[in-house]
């Protein structure tokens, strides 16, 4: 089973560092790619997909 949210927003400006590293910090938080490399590497524990998110090129930069 999988399940996708798709979210949309516009704003006039590109995120500040801060709002950066905010994104970063919650993707990290909610993150289970240590669950998915153990799944690879020793095939045990859920099939887990790991949690990622995407914005418009050039409006997200880097902190």
């Amino acid at each position: 089973m999988a399940m996708s949210i798709y979210y949309s927003a516009t704003r006039r400006s590109s995120l500040s560092s801060d709002e950066v590293r905010q994104v970063r910090a919650i993707a990290s938080r909610f993150s289970v790619d240590a669950r998915v490399e153990e799944y690879v590497q020793l095939g045990e524990g859920l099939n887990w997909e790991s949690f990622s998110y995407s914005v418009n090129p050039g409006r997200f930069t880097s902190a």
